[in-house]
């Protein structure tokens, strides 16, 4: 029996002890190499330099670790992992790139743990709680389910599965292939690939923020006219996340954006660099975490009482959405926010999109009266009051000439260099 598929000269002993679970497979062929090569090619990011042609490979991907290697006319893997989702996932890597290489009549049948069961270690049903609009052409869909901790890590992807109108759904089961078998026919599920943009394992919930695109989108209609209680099935996670550096560059569309925003808030809070993100128009601007900002502003259990304006100065907010966004939004109360006081109301965040989403110039009245009423009732809410509190010294050498007044707001200085000068040229 496989216990471990540890890559050579892997001594970890801590890894070793959390391993649980293991699997393996192998398939007759005259041409392992080939495939060893042919996998290779695909996970070159993966692949050490010193890698030959035909070569075993040796795998540490999303939790789980793989070995593959030629025996003979033979094509053996094992794999292992503390997770039985991550096992699952490697499983489907080298089985699926297995019937890609080898075609669809090649016979696969893992041994080990999973064996026997129809159950998707990686699967979750969900409920749909609520939907709503972060921007105009963004939609935040809330999911609630059971035993969500192993898609808080291992990367920042899902896939939601989406069932036909008016059936009960039935979803993937697992096979000895390791590729799920998938329902066809009248119970086919329509495949999406999002980002989970939020997740609590302790309150069972996970949010992803799905871009409205014009025309039949079966991803956007379905972010569109979800309910809740709709059901949805979620597998994953998958996908990588950003990788350390001593400078980031984050670049992408709004397609893009859920992933950059994760990016940012999970980054650790010396972390340099930029973000660069394309959107159609400014009612999209979405105010994103900075991890730098957090460490003054406090934590949530311990939220100062002040929003500290040396951040920035007023003139720096124009509009009332500069100011609502990242200081008073729910989208700043998360640790790397600007949102110090962590002041959170989800009803006036909805007021908020939706004034911002006034863009057409003839309605600018009713946009300033929408966002008026926003701020009076955040006053009604949690009441603030706006402090200006500060002293101002003033120092000025004998030599300096020009009346006294000139030197009571240094501010000015600039501009009445004309009347300021040294007294003791000759």
């Amino acid at each position: 029996m496989v216990t471990s598929c540890a890559p050579d000269g892997d001594d970890d002993p801590a890894r070793d002890a959390e391993t649980k679970f293991c699997a393996a497979v192998e398939i007759a062929t005259q041409t392992p190499a080939g495939f060893l090569d042919h996998l290779a090619g695909i996970l070159a990011d993966h692949m050490p330099p010193s890698r030959k042609p035909g070569d075993g490979l040796a795998l540490d991907l999303y939790g789980a670790r793989a070995r593959i290697e030629g025996r003979g006319e033979a094509l053996a893997a094992c794999a292992d992992a503390s997770d039985r989702g991550a096992l699952a996932n490697m499983k489907y890597l080298i089985a699926w790139n297995m019937r890609e290489f080898f075609g669809p009549d090649v016979e696969i049948a893992w041994s080990g743990d999973g064996e026997g069961t129809s159950e998707l270690p990686q699967f979750r049903e969900m409920r749909v709680v609520d939907a709503w609009q972060v921007t105009p052409k963004l939609r935040r869909v809330r999911l609630t389910g059971h035993d969500l901790a192993r898609f808080q890590s291992g990367g920042l992807h899902i896939q939601i599965l989406i069932p036909p109108k008016g059936r009960k759904p039935v979803w993937p089961s697992a096979v000895p292939s390791g590729i799920p078998a998938w329902p066809e026919g009248e119970d086919k599920l329509v495949l999406r690939t999002y980002t989970i943009r939020h997740i609590d394992p302790g309150a069972g919930f996970v949010d992803i923020d799905i871009v409205l695109h014009d025309g039949e989108s079966p991803g956007s209609d379905w972010a569109r006219t979800v309910r809740p209680g709709d059901p949805v099935g979620m597998i994953g996670p998958g996908g990588g996340g950003a990788v350390p550096a001593e400078r980031m560059l984050l670049a992408g569309d709004e397609t893009a954006l859920p992933a950059i925003a994760r990016m940012l808030e999970e980054m650790p809070a010396d972390a340099v660099g930029m973000a660069i993100i394309e959107v159609e128009d400014p009612g999209e601007i979405q105010s994103l975490a900075q991890a730098n900002v957090i460490a003054a502003g406090g934590e949530k259990d311990a939220a100062p009482m002040i929003w500290s304006g040396g951040m920035a100065w007023i003139a720096d907010f124009p509009d009332p959405s500069n100011f609502y966004g990242p200081i008073l939004g729910c989208a700043g109360a998360v640790p790397g926010g600007w949102n110090w006081s962590w002041y959170c109301n989800e009803e006036l965040d909805k007021r908020a999109t939706e004034a911002d989403s006034i863009v057409d110039p003839a309605r600018q009245e009713e946009r300033s009266q929408m966002w008026s009423k926003i701020y009076t009732d955040i006053m009604a809410d949690a009441p603030w009051v706006p402090v200006f509190n500060e002293q101002r010294f003033t120092m000025k050498s004998p030599r300096m000439g020009g009346a006294d007044n000139l030197y009571v707001d240094p501010v000015h200085i600039p501009i009445n260099y004309d009347y300021v000068y040294v007294n003791d040229v000759q």
